[in-house]
């Protein structure tokens, strides 16, 4: 299916979109295989379930296999009326594209042409979707520092970050990461499933 590219003159065309979620997570190295990873993956798809979603909405990251990513095509088969929007670095397109070319959906990428670093788009997806929509949640799929610096950034609309703990392989054989982000939070606004 094919990715639509707009920037962000563009987004005006997306504007009164509803309710949606943005998603997050640990980009790569998820042991999906794992049964305590399988069971936070269904939860993450049961909380995605229940809170039905006009658009989905994540910062750019490329399909992968141990990705949060691989949840998208799930719920999108789930959510069929569901928009998906993807905020995408310029200097990440043609890798987005590659990743994503499979896909049995539409996806409506903003290309940023800004130079951010990760967290930086992530907060910029946040405040673009909060003065496009009516109301926002963000989910994480573990998850680690970027999302914290995005947390403690979010716009006044985001009001509570949801999530899933889970552990990834580390960088080095042997390592485990667990999910951190949430750690340095005020957990007034967190909801851990």
């Amino acid at each position: 299916m094919p990715i639509t590219w707009h920037n962000a003159a563009d987004l005006r065309a997306l504007a009164n979109l509803g309710s949606g979620v943005q998603l997050k997570g640990f980009g790569s190295r998820i042991q999906f295989q794992l049964p305590e990873t399988q069971q936070a993956a269904e939860k993450a798809q049961a909380w995605l379930r229940h809170h039905p979603r006009e658009w989905l909405q994540w910062d750019g990251d490329c399909y992968a296999e141990d990705s949060f990513t691989a949840l998208i095509p799930q719920f999108k088969k789930e959510h069929e009326g569901c928009i998906c929007i993807a905020f995408v670095l310029q200097r990440n397109a043609a890798e987005f594209s590659e990743s994503w070319a499979n896909a049995e959906f539409v996806i409506q990428a903003i290309l940023c042409n800004e130079d951010y670093d990760y967290a930086e788009l992530g907060t910029f997806a946040q405040h673009t979707m909060s003065s496009l929509s009516v109301t926002r949640e963000v989910f994480c799929f573990g998850g680690g520092g970027t999302i914290e610096q995005e947390f403690h950034m979010r716009p006044d609309k985001t009001k509570i970050f949801h999530g899933v703990c889970l552990r990834r392989q580390g960088k080095q054989e042997g390592e485990w990461e667990d999910t951190e982000w949430y750690k340095g939070c005020d957990e007034s606004k967190i909801n851990m499933v």
